[in-house]
C-alpha cells in the first residue's frame, strides 16, 4: 500500500493495478512490464522511471524495479558507465531517478553534483549534518537501486557508521530513509555481516517497537528481516525485549496489510533458523499467528509463513503441540488439495511429516483427506525432483497406525510406493530411503503384503542388496522390510530360492555390512527356516556356505545378539532340534 501511495500520483490507476493488486503478485512478464513501460514513455517522456526507485516495496513492486532496472541502460536516459571506473573519475553521472533527487536540492549544489561525484562526497556531506543530507540520503538509495555497486563504494567509505549515526537524529524521515539504505545492503552477505558488527541492529530494532505508521513498520520490517539471515543480528534482534510480542501483532492480518504480514513471517523464518529462538518464538504464540496466514490468498504471503512455521519445527515434544493447538492440519491438507504451485506443496508436506510424528496427529491427517492428497501430490510429481517431503509423510502418517495403512492402499499408495521402488535410479537416495520406509510401515498389514508381492516388490528388494557400498542405509531398510514380509507364506516361498538365501548369507559375511544389518539378515533367515517351507530352506542353506559362515559368527563375532542368532539357526538346521522345538 505504501507503493501503491507513492505511485497513484505518478500512474494511471489501471497501470498500477495491472501491476500489484491483481494475486498471484509475483506473476509478473517482462514482456508486459515492457508494454506497459513503452505506455509511460508516451505519457511523460521526460521520466518514465519516475516513481519506481522506491525502497519500501512489496515483494511484487520490487519484481517491477528489478525489470525497470534492466530496461534503464537501453533507454537512453542514463549516464552511468559500462566498464568500471577509472580511480579519477566519479563514481557515476547521475541518471533519470537520480536527477530527479537532485531537483529537490539547492541549485548550488544540484549544480555541483550533477558534474559527477562520488559516494565519499555523499556520506562527507551527510556525517557533518549538512541541511540537505536527508535529500542526500535519498540520492544514494536512487544510485543503490540504478547499480548494485555502489553499495560496495558505501561500505568503503565507512557509509555504515555514517547510516547508524543517521539513525539517531530526530528527523523520522531521514531514519527511514537510512534504513531503506541498509536494508539494501543487507541482501549481501558480506555487507550483512558488516551491519552485524555495529549497534545498528538493535537501533533498527527499537525504532520498530515504536513505529505506528504503516510505511515506517514496514520499512524497518524488510531490513530487520534482511539483517536477520546474520546468524549474530539474529540474536541481537532477540535479545532486544518485546520484541517477540512486537512481531505477533505484525502477523495479524486484521490489523497490517499483506506487505507487513509477508516481512514479519519473513522475519521468523530467518530468526528460527537457532534451536533456542525457534522454542521461544514458539513460546510468545507465533506459531497460531502464523497458522492464521494460512488462509491468505496471496501466493507469497503462504509461502512464507510456511517457510516459517517449517523452520520452528523441532522435536520437542512441547513444540509439536503448539503446533497442534494452532490447528494447522485442516489448513495444510486444503493447501495441498487447493494450491498448485511446487513450492508451497513441498513445504505443506514438510509440515505434515513433522506432525505425523506424534500418532493422534496421524488420526487428524487421515480424517482431513490428507492421505489421498498426499498420493495424488506423488503421482503428479512421479517425473519432477523432489518427492522427498512427500514420501516421508506418507512413511510417517502411516507408522504405527494400522487404520492408515489401509487408506493409503485404498488411495493407490502401495502401487505408486513400489512404483517408485522399482525405477530408483530416477530418483535420489533419500527418496529411495523414504519410498522404501514407507514400504516397510505398511509391510505389518496382511493386504498391503499381499498387494506389494503381486506388484513384485521382491525383485525390487533384491535389487536394492546390490548397493552395499554406495548406499548401506537402502540396504539396511530393505532387508527389515523383507524381515517383515516373510510372515506371509506366498513370500515364504519365493524367499526359498538358493540365490536368495545366498544373499543374505553373504550380508553376514560382508566385512562392509554394519551389525545392524548382519542382526537383521540372519533374523530373515532364522524367520524362513521356522515358516512353512522349512524343509527346503534347511536343504538349501546346508548346502551352501551358510554353516561355516554361521560358525564363523558363533566362534569369532563379538556382536552377542548375532552370535544369538546364529546358535538359533545351527539349532534349527538340525531336523531333531527343528521337530522338538515344534513339539
Amino acid at each position: 500500500e505504501a507503493v501503491r501511495d507513492r505511485m497513484q500520483s505518478l500512474l494511471p490507476t489501471s497501470f498500477w493495478r495491472s501491476l500489484v493488486s491483481k494475486p498471484p503478485r509475483q506473476q509478473i512478464r517482462v514482456s508486459r512490464c515492457r508494454k506497459l513501460l513503452a505506455q509511460r514513455r508516451q505519457q511523460c517522456p521526460s521520466n518514465p522511471f519516475r516513481g519506481f526507485a522506491s525502497a519500501s516495496m512489496t515483494s511484487n513492486a520490487k519484481q517491477v524495479a528489478d525489470i525497470l532496472a534492466r530496461e534503464l541502460p537501453k533507454s537512453g536516459l542514463t549516464g552511468g558507465a559500462a566498464s568500471e571506473p577509472s580511480k579519477d573519475e566519479p563514481l557515476m553521472k547521475p541518471g533519470e531517478d537520480a536527477m530527479d533527487a537532485l531537483s529537490k536540492l539547492s541549485p548550488g549544489l544540484a549544480a555541483e553534483l550533477n558534474k559527477g561525484y562520488k559516494v565519499p562526497d555523499l556520506l562527507r556531506l551527510i556525517r557533518t549534518k549538512h541541511p540537505e543530507a536527508g535529500e542526500l540520503v535519498k540520492l544514494l538509495i536512487m544510485l543503490q537501486i540504478a547499480d548494485q555497486r555502489i553499495m560496495q563504494e558505501i561500505d568503503k567509505a565507512d557509509g555504515i557508521a555514517v547510516l547508524a549515526e543517521v539513525l539517531q537524529r530526530d528527523n523520522e524521515d531521514m531514519r527511514l530513509d537510512a534504513v531503506r539504505l541498509l536494508g539494501g545492503m543487507a541482501t549481501d552477505a558480506a555487507l550483512r555481516n558488516r551491519i552485524a558488527e555495529t549497534d545498528v541492529v538493535q537501533r533498527v530494532v527499537k525504532h520498530l517497537l515504536s513505529a505506528t505508521s504503516d510505511e515506517a513498520i514496514l520499512t524497518l520490517l524488510m531490513a530487520i528481516r534482511n539483517f536477520a539471515a546474520n546468524s549474530r543480528a539474529a540474536h541481537e534482534i532477540c535479545d532486544v525485549p518485546g520484541v517477540y510480542r512486537r512481531i505477533g501483532e505484525f502477523l495479524n492480518a486484521k490489523r497490517f496489510n499483506e506487505a507487513v504480514n509477508e516481512n514479519a513471517a519473513g522475519l521468523v523464518a530467518n530468526l528460527a533458523r537457532d534451536t533456542d529462538h525457534k522454542l521461544a518464538i514458539a513460546r510468545a504464540g507465533i506459531v497460531l499467528s502464523l497458522g492464521l496466514l494460512l488462509e491468505s490468498t496471496y501466493l507469497e504471503t503462504l509461502r512464507v509463513a510456511l517457510h516459517a512455521l517449517v523452520n520452528l519445527s523441532h522435536t520437542d515434544k512441547v513444540q509439536i503441540s503448539r503446533f497442534e493447538e494452532a490447528g494447522l492440519i485442516p489448513r495444510l491438507v486444503r493447501l495441498l488439495k487447493t494450491i498448485g504451485d511446487a513450492q508451497i506443496q513441498e513445504l505443506v508436506a514438510t509440515l505434515l511429516e513433522y506432525l505425523a510424528l506424534k500418532f493422534k496427529n496421524r488420526v487428524l491427517i487421515r480424517d482431513a483427506g490428507g492421505i489421498p492428497a498426499l498420493v495424488e501430490t506423488i503421482k503428479s510429481r512421479m517425473h519432477l525432483p523432489n518427492k522427498l517431503p512427500f514420501l516421508e509423510a506418507i512413511r510417517n502418517v502411516c507408522d504405527e497406525s494400522d487404520v492408515n495403512k489401509v487408506a493409503v492402499r485404498e488411495a493407490g499408495g502401495v502401487e505408486v510406493l513400489v512404483g517408485i521402488l522399482k525405477d530408483r535410479t530416477s530418483n535420489s537416495q533419500k527418496e529411495n530411503e523414504a519410498a522404501l520406509g514407507a514400504i516397510h510401515n505398511l509391510a505389518s498389514e496382511s493386504r498391503n503384503r499381499s498387494l506389494m508381492h503381486k506388484l513384485g516388490v521382491l525383485t525390487a528388494l533384491f535389487d536394492c542388496l546390490d548397493d552395499i557400498q554406495e548406499h548401506p542405509v537402502l540396504v539396511y531398510i530393505a532387508v527389515r522390510t523383507l524381515h517383515r514380509l516373510c510372515v506371509d507364506e506366498g513370500i515364504q516361498y519365493d524367499l526359498a530360492k538358493r540365490s536368495r538365501l545366498d544373499t543374505l548369507v553373504d550380508l553376514i559375511q560382508s566385512s562392509t555390512s554394519a551389525e545392524k544389518l548382519k542382526e537383521v539378515s540372519a533374523a530373515t533367515i532364522l524367520a524362513l527356516i521356522q515358516g512353512k517351507y522349512h524343509d527346503d530352506v534347511r536343504e538349501l542353506l546346508k548346502e551352501g556356505p551358510a554353516v561355516n559362515v554361521f560358525m564363523m559368527v558363533i566362534g569369532n563375532s563379538e556382536n552377542s545378539a548375532l552370535k544369538d542368532l546364529a546358535n538359533s539357526i545351527m539349532f534349527s538346521l538340525n531336523p531333531r532340534n527343528s521337530g522338538e522345538r515344534k513339539a
